[in-house]
């Protein structure tokens, strides 16, 4: 399972349809989409302040980083607010 909080990205790889917008994409992300659809690779929206992905991405606040980092350490429990 992989998690993505752009929900563009997530409709993108679920729905088998191009649109003029997403005619442009390159043939890496149509080989993702084929793994969706072969159901090999699930892909679920995540909200923007739980994606553990950007402790090691983005520069973040202090306090953010630091919520993060607990949860990916499992210091802290998933519903506690960081």
């Amino acid at each position: 399972t992989l998690f993505e909080d752009n929900q563009g990205a997530v409709t993108l790889a679920n729905v088998p349809k191009m649109t003029p917008r997403s005619k442009h994409i390159a043939i890496p992300y149509h080989f993702f989409r084929e793994h969706v659809r072969k159901k090999e690779v699930e892909l679920r929206h995540i909200s923007t302040d739980t994606q553990l992905a950007d402790l090691l991405t983005k520069g973040l606040v202090e306090a953010k980083f630091e919520g993060l980092r607990d949860r990916l350490m499992g210091w802290c429990e998933d519903n506690e607010e960081y």
